[in-house]
């Protein structure tokens, strides 16, 4: 229970926790399934960046040049964790146009 006479200060640690957090919630929604290992050590990095570019990015204090750096890390590292998410491969039948072209030849054939 917090004292009234103790002032309230944020813990900034506390909030780079949450950002991470945050974070991995909206990494993990995008792959859709429980991350294998390496996944999840990607996610972590991919997190772990994307938070540290946001809070520097807040922080008048910070040059352009660091900023442009943890910039391409975190880009670096999100490209990284989302060339290990599976893609999505589908099953084409025999009458489901492949491509637009595809879909304009059969239209003008029917």
């Amino acid at each position: 229970m917090p004292s009234s006479c103790l002032p309230q200060v944020p813990d900034k640690s506390a909030v780079s926790d949450a950002q991470v957090r945050a974070y991995k919630r909206a990494f993990q929604r995008e792959l859709r399934h429980r991350p294998t290992l390496l996944q999840r050590a990607l996610m972590d990095a991919a997190a772990i960046t994307a938070a540290r570019f946001d809070a520097a990015s807040r922080d008048p204090d910070v040059g352009a040049q660091d900023l442009a750096h943890l910039e391409r890390v975190a880009r670096r590292a999100a490209a990284a964790m989302r060339a290990s998410f599976p893609t999505k491969q589908r099953q084409h039948t025999g009458d489901v146009p492949t491509s637009l072209g595809d879909a304009l030849r059969k239209g003008q054939r029917s």
